[in-house]
């Protein structure tokens, strides 16, 4: 769907990568949750995939009526 297109478009791989060596991560090192999520990358990529749940789950509603 548009929506998962959209998603994948604006939160490529390299960018979420980004976010983890922004926060002093290494290539295999794990971040505490609490810090990503006060990352406003993760934020918007989680309000968008919150979103999308929400686009899936009014098609599914519409689907079995």
């Amino acid at each position: 769907s548009a929506s998962t297109r959209e998603l994948v478009l604006f939160f490529p791989q390299e960018r979420l990568a980004g976010v983890f060596l922004e926060l002093g991560a290494e290539e295999t090192d794990a971040v505490p949750f609490h810090l990503l999520y006060q990352h406003p990358i993760i934020q918007d990529c989680m309000h968008m995939c919150q979103r999308l749940k929400a686009l899936v789950r009014i098609e599914f509603e519409h689907v079995i009526k």
